[in-house]
């Protein structure tokens, strides 16, 4: 099956004449790259709060108590899912 691409005018190339920027953009590709190796690419989900296994019994199984977990979670300035016991998934597989 062939694929095809549309494009509705000229295509755009970003043009970047700072050589700064662009070594910033480098360095921040690469900060990621070592990043993601060292974390043999594993991270949280924006919306894993429910995978919270001591806390998500209080929600009680209500609509409004696993909204509420998985917002706070989400939401809350700190990092709570190493405290709510929720582990890194493989972020290889979206």
């Amino acid at each position: 099956m062939a694929i095809m691409t549309a494009s509705a005018g000229e295509p755009r190339v970003a043009q970047v004449s700072d050589p700064s920027l662009k070594a910033a953009i480098y360095k921040s590709i690469e900060q990621l790259y070592q990043w993601l190796e060292a974390n043999d690419y594993q991270g949280y989900d924006t919306f894993d709060g429910l995978n919270a296994r001591f806390v998500r019994p209080f929600t009680f199984e209500t609509r409004f108590g696993r909204t509420v977990l998985q917002q706070g979670v989400r939401r809350f300035p700190l990092n709570l899912r190493r405290i709510v016991q929720i582990a890194a998934r493989d972020a290889g597989a979206f």
